[in-house]
């Protein structure tokens, strides 16, 4: 009879990214291969969007963080303290009950520092555990980490004191965690580049709707969440794409989108025969793949599916006081990926422009590694393996390596 799997405790707060999430379902899914996986969500999965039937998902009194890095609470019923109360309790009780040989922190204490009122505690309850789990953080691309988190010695300490590891889940070919910052060399921590989270299969419809024979020209609106303006830009230019360059558009709005403006997006293209209009997909990459260019606003996960389609892209990176999106965007803009509409000059004739050299651009074939979720799960493993080897002091001498980076 073989023993069970070791349990593995995995943290996220994906907030309004759609992408986020489905970077920790992806990840949680590859993880659940060697590991009995808990993913805890600090907020709700929307509607249209199925989490992997081997991976027991729990949500925490849901909490967003804005782009500015405050938090709201969607409960009414209770202020946002009260939230936060609640929402450290239940994290300590699940941590408490599932009791694993592995802690996985989206993030933190890199980022998420608003949260440390739960994630500090539940740091502090690991590490005081009868067997301390091994303990990683987890980053989906260097760009959501803040420079200011490089130097910040509370950040530093808790990384030194508590962590083993750092995962960064990017192909350091196209970035690495130095470009950031190159105080990154200096963190206490051992870095490791684990590849890309491949998505491509994450909700895959066993059933997908046939390709659309015309040309598509397909919008994206992320999770939904502050993407009215562009999406409702392309449904009043949808018209011109395809008198100009014969392209019918799909607009897929992202399941967040609030219901005034899925009706506007509505009255905009009802009339039209070369517009289809839809609030979410299972997995995007399927339409992407088939689309002549992609329009959308450059989030992480979306400029990863671009970069696997190999499918031009027309990026309007959403503003944000951090600059990832600008930041991603102008990457993919150097490597041939994608053509760049700041937000300031985004309308009707930019947009066409755009279009049309993307359409007639050659970007590159993809060749980054996408197999980072299966190295996630295997650095995890073998380095359980062993320290478990290692006896009682394992903690302490098996972190060697620290501030170095590697694959």
């Amino acid at each position: 009879m073989s023993s069970p799997l070791p349990k593995l405790f995995f943290y996220s707060q994906p907030s309004w990214s759609l992408g986020a999430l489905r970077h920790s379902l992806a990840l949680a899914d590859s993880l659940s291969q060697s590991f009995r996986v808990t993913l805890v969500l600090g907020s709700p999965i929307p509607d249209g969007v199925v989490a992997p039937a081997n991976v027991l998902v729990r949500e925490l009194p849901a909490a967003t963080l804005t782009d500015n890095g405050d938090i709201e609470t969607f409960d009414r019923r209770r202020d946002l303290d009260r939230t936060l109360e609640l929402r450290r309790d239940k994290l300590l009780d699940l941590f408490a009950s599932t009791r694993p040989e592995v802690l996985l922190v989206d993030r933190f204490p890199l980022e998420l520092i608003t949260l440390a009122s739960e994630l500090v505690p539940l740091i502090h309850s690991a590490m005081a555990s009868s067997t301390v789990p091994v303990m990683a953080c987890s980053v989906r691309s260097p760009d959501d980490v803040g420079e200011a988190a490089f130097v910040d010695q509370d950040t530093l300490e808790l990384l030194d004191s508590c962590f083993d590891m750092l995962l960064v889940h990017t192909d350091p070919s196209h970035v690495k965690i130095q470009d950031r910052s190159p105080e990154a060399i200096k963190l206490p921590v051992q870095i490791l580049h684990t590849g890309f989270v491949d998505l491509s299969e994450l909700g895959s419809d066993s059933n997908p709707a046939p390709p659309n024979p015309t040309p598509e020209l397909l919008v994206s609106g992320g999770s939904g969440h502050d993407s009215a303006k562009l999406l409702k830009l392309v449904a009043v230019e949808h018209d011109r794409l395809w008198r100009e360059e014969g392209l019918e558009t799909r607009i897929v709005t992202g399941p967040s989108i609030s219901e005034n403006d899925w009706k506007e997006l509505r009255r905009l293209t009802r009339s039209s025969r070369h517009v289809r209009l839809q609030r979410s997909v299972g997995n995007l990459v399927p339409l992407l793949t088939q689309a002549e260019v992609v329009v959308g606003e450059g989030g992480f996960n979306a400029s990863l599916d671009v970069l696997q389609s190999s499918t031009p892209a027309v990026i309007v990176p959403r503003r944000q006081p951090s600059g990832s999106r600008a930041r991603q965007a102008r990457r993919l803009e150097q490597e041939g990926h994608a053509v760049v509409v700041e937000p300031w000059q985004l309308d009707g004739k930019s947009l066409l422009k755009a279009v049309q050299k993307a359409r007639y651009s050659n970007p590159p074939e993809p060749g980054y590694d996408m197999e980072g979720g299966i190295t996630t799960t295997r650095i995890l493993r073998e380095y359980l393996a062993h320290r478990s080897s290692l006896g009682k002091e394992a903690r302490s001498a098996s972190r060697t390596g620290t501030g170095t980076s590697g694959r």
